[in-house]
């Protein structure tokens, strides 16, 4: 039979990960390193649609949505500005 976990335990387990100072374009930046600035200037040409940049975030295993890039081109996220 199965020991009966502890609430502390339960709680600890449940706990969802804390959340990050940046929206997802800004942990992708983090996990682009090198490219970011490359990030940033298809984010700054207004002729880049936030779909194209996200298909091609995705399939580099980054799942940014079409929308959270329209917010934090319009500074509407929880980003820090950079």
């Amino acid at each position: 039979m199965a020991a009966k976990r502890g609430l502390l335990a339960e709680i600890q387990a449940t706990q969802k990960p804390k959340q990050s100072r940046y929206c997802g374009v800004g942990l992708a930046y983090d996990t682009l390193g090198a490219e970011a600035d490359e990030l940033a200037t298809a984010l700054k040409d207004p002729s880049i649609t936030a779909k194209t940049i996200s298909q091609v975030l995705a399939a580099r295993g980054i799942e940014v949505g079409i929308s959270v890039i329209v917010r934090h081109r319009r500074g509407e996220c929880k980003c820090e500005p950079r």
